[in-house]
């Protein structure tokens, strides 16, 4: 019918392709949230540090 040239069919090879697309961002969005997480530990570390030197 209408509107069938504007939106390609959902072939099996096209849902893999946005599986992979999203799990690659999932990918990215877990590295960050890892480097984040990171950072705040180093941080806290870094004012327990400064805590112990004012002693």
């Amino acid at each position: 019918g209408e509107g069938e040239a504007m939106t390609e069919p959902l072939t099996d090879e096209i849902i893999l392709q946005q599986i992979e697309r999203l799990k690659e961002e999932l990918a990215a969005k877990q590295a960050s949230i890892n480097y984040l997480r990171r950072l705040l530990e180093v941080r806290a570390h870094v004012r327990e540090e400064e805590a112990k030197g004012k002693r």
